[in-house]
């Protein structure tokens, strides 16, 4: 039965944290998952998001992945380099990736004002 896999496959998956999010009229509901376990999360995301909609009526569920943002002075953390996966502008782009996951951005418009 699809429970039974579903339920196979949140064996392995742990939630950092999950908060409300007020949108309009409506409340948001944000997961965070650790970004080791993200691979996994991504391929259930579909129908993990269906039960818990089903599960929190008149909620809206994103996943998101939990990132490090190093700053500019990293070397104080004992790093030599900071790879680009851990910058500002990367962990942004990222987040936005899993929030309108799993439909793919095809089109940004960067607005500097």
């Amino acid at each position: 039965s699809p429970s039974s896999d579903l339920k196979a496959d949140l064996r392995d998956i742990v939630i950092c944290n999950a908060q409300d999010f007020e949108v309009k009229n409506r409340t948001a509901l944000i997961i965070h998952f650790p970004y080791r376990v993200w691979k996994t999360v991504t391929k259930i995301q579909g129908r993990l998001i269906r039960e818990l909609e089903k599960k929190f009526s008149k909620k809206h569920v994103v996943f998101v992945a939990q990132r490090t943002i190093l700053d500019k002075n990293f070397r104080r953390k004992g790093l030599k380099i900071r790879p680009r996966s851990r910058t500002l502008t990367s962990v942004h782009e990222s987040v936005l990736e899993d929030i309108v996951g799993p439909t793919e951005i095809f089109g940004k418009r960067t607005r500097i004002g």
